[in-house]
Formats: structure tokens, C-alpha cells, sequence
């Protein structure tokens, strides 16, 4: 039988992951994260496309004709740094990043990040 002493030191090293709402997954902790901040965008490579705010997560509203899903965030784009680089949802009024200054549009969550953090 091993003494609680030796487990506790055993266990020291584990990190531990404390989740403020048991309910919620740690998906649903980065969407609420995210919401209302200036983040930046990436692109499928990594590099920073542009700048913008965050407008929702909710997966059931409608952007752009389609809803948000699980996969996906609204943004409103504040600033293009690639201007030309495509975007991942087009429609017929955007298809790259200049065309979606001032507007709401459909982002991966994935290639979102808060400004500070590392991509």
C-alpha cells in the first residue's frame, strides 16, 4: 500500500486543468474568449491577413447566407494587411480581404487570435 505522502510527491509534476464551468467544453471557454475582442486573422498558413473584432460564436445565427456552425466565427473586418488574400467563405459582394473591410464575415475559429497571443 503506498502512503498518501508518496502519491501526492508522484503526482507534484501533473498539471492540472481547472475548468470554470464544468458544463461547458474548453471549445466553448475560447469562443467566449474571443467574443466582442480585437483579434487577428490567419490565414491557412499562418501569416496575419487582418485585423478586426469578434461579433459572435453563437453556431445558429446566419452570416453571409449561412450559419455560423461549430467551425466558425462572425468578424468584422477593421483592417486588411493582405488585402488580397481570399477569404475563406466568399460570397458575391466579398471574395478577398479588401472586399470585406466594414463588413461581417465568416472566419474560421481555428485562424483566430487574440492580440498577444502567440499563433
Amino acid at each position: 500500500m503506498r502512503r498518501r505522502s508518496e502519491i501526492n510527491r508522484k503526482n507534484k509534476g501533473v498539471p492540472k486543468i481547472f475548468h470554470y464551468a464544468g458544463t461547458q467544453t474548453f471549445a466553448d471557454i475560447r469562443k467566449a474568449e474571443l467574443t466582442s475582442k480585437r483579434v487577428k486573422f490567419l490565414d491557412m498558413y499562418g501569416s496575419q491577413v487582418a485585423i478586426g473584432i469578434v461579433m459572435s460564436t453563437d453556431p445558429t445565427k446566419i452570416v453571409m447566407g449561412k450559419p455560423i456552425g461549430q467551425d466558425f466565427c462572425e468578424v468584422a473586418v477593421l483592417l486588411a494587411n493582405k488585402p488580397d488574400s481570399p477569404l475563406f467563405i466568399k460570397d458575391h459582394n466579398s471574395k478577398t480581404m479588401k472586399d470585406a473591410i466594414g463588413r461581417h464575415i465568416l472566419w474560421f475559429l481555428e485562424y483566430v487570435y487574440l492580440f498577444g497571443a502567440s499563433s
